[in-house]
């Protein structure tokens, strides 16, 4: 990305272009975390499938359902201790 503005000059086809296989490495490694979750579901117990959900289910209560990416969303205060 920076070599597309070196020199002071914008250069979109080199940004396009680094962003079109930024987005597919995106999506492959999205698609390798699927996979490796999936993985590891199918070698925990019953009992540490129910742990799991219990542990999600406290996260979200504790942040939310917060959606956003990296970056993104609104920012919350830390808790009082």
């Amino acid at each position: 990305m920076r070599q597309a503005n070196d020199g002071g000059t914008f250069n979109e086809a080199l940004t396009t272009q680094n962003l079109t296989e930024s987005a597919g490495l995106q999506a492959k490694l999205m698609g390798e975390e699927f996979k490796l979750r999936q993985e590891m579901l199918t070698v925990l117990t019953p009992e540490q499938k129910t742990q799991l959900d219990q542990m999600r289910q406290q996260f979200k209560s504790d942040h939310g359902n917060f959606k956003g990416g990296r970056g993104r969303g609104e920012r919350r205060e830390a808790p009082k201790q």
